[in-house]
């Protein structure tokens, strides 16, 4: 009786063996497609895609640009064209900038997308002086459309030499008489 016990139970065991090994070859085709599916996964892990930038700005506007990256955060970087470093700030003077979206890889490396070309071009401005100072102060020099933090210094202001008889009067000016 102890041995049809025994003998029970390893029957058993040999049918679910049996059957394990039936169903190895799912099994180990089940297990290789998650890993390959996850390989994948990490594999494309920051890929960008989708990438679109404005072409033509003015200094002092934003360049619209878009991308997605997988799994990822985007940011975008400038270089100067055309050997200027790549830096994640925006260009701060006018001239031909190459933009690029980068995403993050699984390992943290930077996974870049295709260059796209940006022109700034310069902004127009008004440059403007107060309108009476004292002969020899230095004057106060004032623009209209400047942007974020910019402004205009006058550094050296050089008067022409004053000769007594070529004063202007306000009467003059004014044109009263």
């Amino acid at each position: 009786m102890l041995y049809e016990t025994y003998q029970k139970k390893i029957n058993r065991i040999a049918n679910l063996l049996a059957k394990l090994l039936k169903a190895l070859p799912f099994i180990i085709a089940g297990f290789a497609a998650v890993f390959l599916a996850v390989t994948a996964v990490l594999a494309a892990k920051g890929t960008v895609s989708g990438f679109h930038c404005t072409e033509e700005l003015t200094y002092g506007a934003l360049p619209e640009c878009s991308a997605k990256a997988f799994l990822s955060d985007v940011r975008y970087e400038y270089r100067e064209m055309p050997d200027g470093d790549w830096t994640a700030g925006l260009p701060k003077f006018p001239g031909t900038y190459s933009v690029r979206a980068v995403g993050t890889t699984v390992f943290g490396n930077d996974r870049c997308s295709d260059e796209k070309t940006v022109l700034i071009f310069p902004k127009s401005l008004t440059v403007f002086t107060e309108q009476a100072m004292a002969y020899g102060d230095t004057p106060k020099v004032l623009a209209d459309g400047l942007v974020g933090n910019d402004r205009i210094v006058c550094e050296k202001f050089i008067f022409a030499p004053c000769d007594p008889n070529d004063f202007v009067t306000t009467d003059s000016i004014l044109g009263l008489e």
